[in-house]
């Protein structure tokens, strides 16, 4: 049995535990508190947003205070789907929510991070008290290892970064 990848597996979350992991700060993103709001609901019959013509089923893939327009390109053409359209679910629109592209890092010790860092609506306590309280994903590739907090992930969703010189995209 081989254990390598195990040892790295394991080094890695003791890196995490420890705090060796750079992390990313948005400065300029922790002053943009998002209000909580119920923004998905059910499509529902007779709605603006589906359209059908000439025997084809359309939908709408506006940003959210768009109103549809039939002469638009932003339609989808979903006739055949197997969902029927009033059942979908409405989100925020077309790219409304900004990936980070050029993440910045700093050292897991560093105060800004308790500063700047932005609340996280899935802590049971919201404030971390010291950077070691703070929830991360983490990501490492040969010896470049990353942090990424998960209350900056909370707003954004995603990180588009190079670690070990490879394009990775980070989710949440």
């Amino acid at each position: 049995m081989n254990r390598k990848p195990l040892r790295r597996s394991a080094a890695v979350l003791c890196a995490l535990l420890a705090g060796a992991l750079a992390l990313p700060v948005a400065a300029q993103d922790a002053k943009k508190q998002p209000q909580k709001q119920s923004y998905r609901r059910q499509l529902g019959p007779n709605n603006p947003k589906v359209r059908v013509e000439g025997g084809k089923t359309y939908l709408w893939y506006g940003q959210r205070f768009e109103q549809p327009d039939a002469k638009s390109d932003k339609w989808y053409d979903i006739t055949g789907s197997l969902l029927k359209p009033e059942d979908l679910q409405f989100g925020i629109g077309k790219d409304s929510i900004r990936a980070i592209d050029d993440p910045m890092f700093v050292k897991p010790d560093d105060q800004r991070l308790l500063k700047y860092l932005p609340r996280s609506p899935y802590r049971i306590d919201e404030n971390p008290k010291s950077n070691d309280e703070i929830m991360v994903i983490g990501y490492a590739f040969g010896d470049d290892a990353r942090a990424y907090p998960i209350a900056l992930l909370d707003q954004h969703e995603l990180v588009n970064d190079k670690v070990g010189g490879k394009p990775v995209t980070v989710g949440w």
